[in-house]
């Protein structure tokens, strides 16, 4: 052999390597190879893992996993219909009215404002003093849901099919009165 290959094998394993050459860890583990079985347990182990909630029985992720509940998220925005004062609820009937697909759209679009507002166009729009519009589309046709903001409460005031460029002066002004009626009951 070359003497170069002679001090290669003479030489000494770096401290990395010894460290990762493997034998058996705290938490019953090997590096590079499969899972033996941990150390058995002792009392006051087997009380720590009990109080913890821990699932490991070494007690190294410890804090990692726990048996407390975690809260589901919740909306930014509750989601309310306007309510005439006989009772009737105009876009909750509208909707009811248009076919399921529709329908769905329309509550999707919804729903992405509850969770991510605030938020613009394409999917919102602003007509001023406090009157947004939902922008859905659907099939080549387009559908708009005015609401105002109440609290933490978008309450839906109005909604139609549109079927000119421009916003039909009516459907705006059957929207805002209806904002100013919810606004005076509050």
């Amino acid at each position: 052999m070359s003497e170069q290959g002679d001090l290669r094998e003479q030489r000494p394993a770096r401290a990395k390597d010894v460290r990762h050459r493997g034998g058996e860890h705290e938490h019953g583990l090997e590096h590079g190879r499969a899972r033996v079985a941990p150390k058995p347990l002792n009392l006051s182990l087997i009380r720590e893992v009990a109080r913890t909630g821990c699932e490991s029985p070494c007690g190294v992720y410890r804090f990692r996993y726990t048996t407390q509940s975690v809260s589901k998220p919740v909306p930014k925005l509750g989601c309310a219909f306007y309510r005439t004062a006989g009772g009737d609820e105009p876009v909750r009937e509208w909707l009811r009215a248009l076919d399921a697909d529709i329908c769905a759209t329309i509550g999707k679009d919804i729903l992405k404002i509850q969770w991510r507002w605030p938020i613009s166009k394409p999917l919102v729009g602003t007509f001023g003093e406090g009157l947004y519009e939902v922008r859905s589309a659907h099939d080549r046709n387009i559908y708009r849901v005015f609401f105002c903001i109440e609290g933490s409460s978008m309450v839906l005031l109005h909604g139609f099919m549109k079927k000119t460029q421009a916003t039909p002066t009516g459907e705006l002004d059957v929207a805002r009165a209806r904002q100013r009626t919810f606004r005076r009951k509050s």
